[in-house]
């Protein structure tokens, strides 16, 4: 085969769906899904097993709420189970070897000024939203594997040390 820019993009095509279609075997698996997850403001780390023969544990679910709490009002919301799903399988890429850290979960709805539709503070307390960061890995690597298992929002804050991810629409930003 002749090295050609098309040949390139299609082989590289067949690589990111042969790689997309061995994570989605690895999101309908049998065995039970845990992660870990550290929470640098309150200073909490645990191991949480949500999934277990086919169903979601309800006391994995609260404790992964009370992680993912708003720190600032102590108000525990309910994480979407497909966003959930996805940092599931971006931490099980790294082996399991990795903590999730959470920067910020839910957010309360301010009463004086509720949050945009659409904006990412809107999606925390949807419970559709998170920032996050993994020590060892890069945000520019992080941003790329969540890009692999979402179509929703993903956007980079460097000077703050964290990526946004959050499974409404398609969007890609750097703040």
């Amino acid at each position: 085969m002749q090295l050609t820019r098309r040949n390139i993009l299609i082989s590289g095509g067949a690589l990111i769906c042969a790689g997309s279609m061995s994570g989605l075997s690895l999101l309908g698996q049998q065995h039970a899904k845990s992660i870990g997850i550290s929470v640098p403001e309150t200073g909490e780390r645990e191991i949480v097993t949500f999934w277990e023969n086919g169903a979601y544990i309800p006391e994995g679910m609260n404790a992964i709420n009370h992680l993912f709490r708003d720190f600032k009002t102590n108000e525990v919301g309910s994480i979407n189970l497909n966003l959930l799903d996805v940092l599931y399988a971006v931490m099980a890429s790294y082996d399991g070897r990795k903590n999730l850290e959470i920067v910020r979960g839910h957010m309360s709805d301010p009463k004086d000024a509720p949050y945009k539709a659409g904006s990412p503070n809107a999606f925390h307390h949807a419970g559709t939203g998170v920032d996050v960061r993994v020590q060892g890995v890069t945000l520019e690597h992080l941003a790329t594997d969540f890009i692999r298992w979402v179509d929703g929002g993903v956007g980079m804050y460097p000077k703050q040390k964290f990526v946004h991810l959050d499974t409404g629409p398609t969007r890609r930003w750097v703040s």
